[in-house]
């Protein structure tokens, strides 16, 4: 019964990868065939086109970079700050009744 269980566990754990990694490729895919794109019209050598893809290819990075920092900013500054004012907050009425 408990291999059973850990078997399942084992299964499940796997699944949640798989998928983690389904969602990272759904997330990259664009950006992998704008690069494809790219290394064609390099062999083909279209300049005005290449070009316009190098440049909307700078805009779609400096954008995930963007939402990667507010990201961070959100998750540390936001999480923290709340953590440590319930933190402090409780540990004041803590000292403060008892």
């Amino acid at each position: 019964m408990l291999l059973l269980l850990l078997l399942l566990q084992l299964l499940l754990l796997l699944l949640l990868l798989l998928l983690l990694l389904l969602l990272l490729l759904l997330l990259l895919l664009p950006l992998l065939l704008l690069l494809l794109l790219l290394l064609l019209l390099l062999l083909l050598q279209l300049q005005q086109l290449l070009l316009l893809l190098l440049l909307l290819l700078l805009l779609l990075l400096l954008l995930l970079l963007l939402l990667l920092l507010l990201h961070y900013y959100y998750y540390y500054y936001y999480y923290y700050y709340y953590y440590y004012y319930y933190y402090y907050y409780y540990y004041y009425n803590y000292n403060y009744y008892y």
